[in-house]
């Protein structure tokens, strides 16, 4: 059992050396690029993919360990959790304090992994927007945009499809036809009075009847 404790203790330190010799080298690769990113000299690159490898050069390590780090940590986790396991299997006494002594120290290469990743993915993030930022201004300081002329689509000056249309001379299979007398007529027409409407209504009222 103690052999067992004492490879548990083994596995957990290495683990927790190796992430901690990955944050130191994330550390220091973060700031070799950030210095490099200041001092770089825009005119001194003639073409954009010389520039692009000099910036983007150990990036890609710097991504894979902040993508990979968390795994690690877990790895250690799980072979803590077996040799704790195996350990409770092969004595007969149950030792609860060194049980949990164990358990946390496997627990302990998993929060290791995310405390390492976090900063990495981090820095791999601000690293590559710079980048971008100066492939950008390379592009501003090689290629200046001196164009002025205003978009044609947007000028109504350069606009030529109204002088193209063309009138359908075909005949209309209609007309319409107004009568200016209309408007007179119907307010001239003399109103039915009420004894009027009275007397028509009784006519019908009898023709329904005799129906």
């Amino acid at each position: 059992m103690e052999k067992v404790a004492n490879y548990a203790l083994y596995v957990d330190y290495g683990i927790f050396g190796f992430l901690v010799f990955l944050s130191l080298l994330v550390i220091a690769i973060g700031i070799e690029r950030l210095w490099f990113y200041s001092i770089i000299r825009l005119d001194d690159y003639e073409d954009k993919r010389e520039l692009e490898l000099d910036l983007h050069k150990r990036l890609t390590l710097v991504a894979t360990i902040g993508s990979n780090a968390p795994y690690v940590g877990l790895l250690g986790t799980v072979i803590g959790i077996m040799l704790t396991f195996t350990s409770i299997g092969a004595n007969t006494m149950l030792d609860t304090k060194g049980i949990m002594v164990g358990l946390a120290m496997a627990l302990r290469a998993t929060a290791l992994g995310l405390v390492v990743a976090i900063p990495s993915i981090v820095f791999y993030n601000l690293l590559l927007r710079k980048a971008e930022v100066i492939l950008t201004n390379w592009d501003i300081f090689t290629n200046p945009n001196t164009k002025t002329k205003n978009n044609p689509r947007l000028d109504h000056r350069d606009d030529t499809t109204r002088n193209q249309l063309t009138t359908d001379k075909r005949p209309k299979p209609y007309t319409y036809t107004t009568d200016p007398n209309m408007q007179a007529r119907i307010h001239k027409a003399p109103r039915l009075t009420t004894q009027q409407n009275e007397t028509i209504h009784k006519k019908q009222t009898n023709e329904e009847q005799k129906e």
